[in-house]
């Protein structure tokens, strides 16, 4: 058999289709190195590992005429919301998201010491909510002042409520194996106080306690499982209503 003639560099170097970015769930960017098959078998990255500055989804090498080889690595950006991690034949993905939640608008910190007030002004009659006075113990006219006018005045234009953001914080490992063997104990912190996984937690900014809020086993198309873990970050949680793990 003839030795195959090599033009040009056989050193491992960047190929000319380098850069593609494909844009779905997430954003993910090639990286294409051509060079020879044996020095490129042993630079193939693990799912997970970081590779030109992002973290490692996928790698593929292919063998090519004259001993050559193309490795292509696809990565997803340091500076995605989402962080994929390796263990065994696990893959597991880390994500972040905030939430949007709604409460009373004399709820907010600004509103809440002035809620008798409120009360007795909206139980009082047309002239004094127009007024925004309201009659103490004794009878007496009293007007609102400050946060508490500002509040009266927000519930006269309709505005009931306001929104609050909180991070959830979620965990999704696929498993090659099916749900009964991958998974188990699922549900069984659900509804109390732990903290998610410290790659989770050094995702979000600020400090936040955790209750565990959701936690799922379905088959995947594949034959294998996934299981979605999500933890619900505030202020406090009251531990009469939920105790810790």
């Amino acid at each position: 058999m003839s030795t195959p003639i090599i033009k040009g560099s056989s050193a491992v170097h960047l190929h000319s289709t380098t850069g593609r970015i494909q844009v779905a769930d997430t954003t993910t960017r090639s990286i294409v190195r051509q060079g020879r098959y044996a020095d490129l078998e042993g630079r193939v990255p693990d799912r997970g590992s970081h590779f030109d500055g992002g973290t490692v989804v996928s790698a593929d090498l292919q063998r090519t005429k004259g001993g050559m080889g193309l490795l292509t690595v696809t990565v997803r950006d340091s500076s995605s919301s989402q962080y994929i991690d390796t263990d065994g034949d696990r893959e597991i993905v880390y994500e972040v998201e905030m939430a949007q939640l709604e409460k009373p608008i004399l709820a907010h910190p600004d509103f809440s010491p002035y809620v008798s007030q409120i009360e007795m002004w909206r139980g009082g009659d047309a002239a004094t909510r127009a007024a925004f006075e309201y009659k103490d113990e004794s009878g007496n006219n009293v007007a609102l002042a400050g946060k508490a006018l500002d509040a009266a005045r927000l519930l006269l234009k309709g505005v009931e409520s306001y929104l609050v953001f909180s991070p959830v914080a979620r965990r999704t490992t696929k498993d090659p194996r099916r749900p009964r063997k991958a998974c188990s104990g699922v549900g069984k912190d659900c509804g109390k106080i732990v903290n998610p996984p410290s790659k989770l937690t050094g995702m979000v900014a600020g400090s936040w306690k955790w209750l565990k809020t959701a936690d799922r086993a379905v088959q995947a198309s594949n034959g294998g499982s996934e299981r979605i873990e999500e933890w619900t970050g505030a202020d406090e949680w009251d531990e009469t209503l939920y105790k810790h793990a």
